[in-house]
């Protein structure tokens, strides 16, 4: 299709050539893709809409070995290869609306709608037969359904968690109760204290169960960070000891106050600590250390992988949902931007890193 004219003399209203001047002008400027592929699906033509949307110059399309299949998503590539084969074989009417995903220049994932519109002939030789589409960007529109979609099953997952809240609330109660006659019986007991201080803190967990959801409000109290994770390591003796998993401790300014949510700073340890052991053959070992470095305080927690590498570092932090494998560090993560610090995760050889950040602000 050739959709070149000449520029019409207005003295002359020559009216078809400013018609054909009007259809080039569209064709160039329409924020729609459009291009031609020939019955070996190599691309003949596209408008300058190719390059402003999907960032590739047709050129340079073209001279990749499988053309335009080769900036589909490769999921999506057979699918598409079928889908525009038998576009080009079909003597059906040319009707027929598919979505591919493509990759931009940028590295972006695009979501297209491909749809055929034209069937021409070639205006030289050898005459072929070229097949027209058109592909417009509907991106914005497939994340804001995506984001509606995500919020009512937020929605729906908060109704149910608070139904859940609701039937475990009164044992957590009851649980509680004999914790504290049991340390009246028996003052001296750490395990009982563990279970009495483990309840207290699962109460306040259910009250704000949301948390789970989306990070509550955090009650910010001058605590020593030192005594928090004291406190979790306690906790977490147990499977330490049915795991076979040595701990090492060094640590530096863990004594001084700072402002901080204890339970939530508390269920961010356990985490990592649980994480740590989950991930060690027995005899294994997890070294926390900390040190302050220009007014924040950071604590590593680190431990021998089993894998080499993790394949995918981001996907740590991501919720399941979003591609994510597990609940624990997503979580770890939300509650520490919720209180102003950070999470993250380094590699040092064979060996995982999670750090916890903390802007080590002394209180006025």
């Amino acid at each position: 299709m050739n959709f070149r004219a000449e520029r019409a003399d207005p003295k002359t209203y020559n009216f078809p050539a400013v018609k054909e001047l009007q259809l080039n002008a569209l064709v160039r400027n329409i924020p729609v893709v459009l291009f031609s592929l020939d019955k070996d699906l190599k691309l003949k033509w596209a408008n300058p809409a190719f390059q402003n949307i999907l960032g590739y110059p047709p050129d340079e399309v073209a001279s990749l070995k499988n053309q335009l299949l080769n900036i589909v998503i490769p999921q999506d590539r057979s699918k598409c290869l079928s889908w525009l084969k038998g576009i080009t074989t079909s003597t059906e009417p040319l009707n027929e609306k598919r979505r591919f995903r493509i990759i931009s220049k940028d590295g972006s994932i695009l979501y297209c709608s491909f749809k055929p519109y034209l069937i021409s002939i070639q205006d030289q030789a050898p005459y072929r037969k070229l097949f027209h589409f058109m592909i417009i960007d509907e991106t914005d529109r497939v994340l804001l359904e995506r984001c509606a979609l995500r919020d009512q099953r937020l929605k729906n997952l908060g109704a149910i968690a608070a139904e859940v809240a609701h039937e475990i609330k009164n044992t957590i109660i009851s649980i509680g109760g004999f914790a504290k006659r049991l340390r009246k019986a028996m003052p001296s007991s750490t395990e009982v204290r563990i279970i009495e201080e483990e309840s207290d803190r699962l109460e306040r967990l259910v009250k704000s169960i949301n948390t789970y959801v989306r990070p509550g409000q955090t009650i910010n109290r001058t605590m020593p960070v030192g005594r928090i994770l004291k406190q979790s390591l306690e906790l977490m003796a147990p499977e330490f000891k049915s795991h076979g998993v040595r701990l090492k401790l060094m640590l530096d300014s863990m004594a001084d106050d700072f402002v901080c949510d204890r339970d939530a700073l508390s269920e961010v340890f356990v985490n990592l600590i649980k994480n740590a052991i989950e991930a060690l053959d027995p005899g294994g070992c997890l070294m926390i250390s900390s040190f302050s470095e220009k007014g924040h305080l950071y604590i590593d927690f680190e431990n021998q992988m089993k894998k080499k590498s993790i394949v995918d570092p981001s996907r740590l932090f991501r919720s399941i949902e979003e591609g994510g494998t597990s609940i624990g560090l997503p979580l770890s993560f939300r509650i520490m931007k919720n209180l102003g610090g950070n999470l993250s995760f380094t590699q040092r050889g064979n060996h995982a890193v999670f750090r916890v950040e903390l802007p080590a602000i002394q209180p006025q």
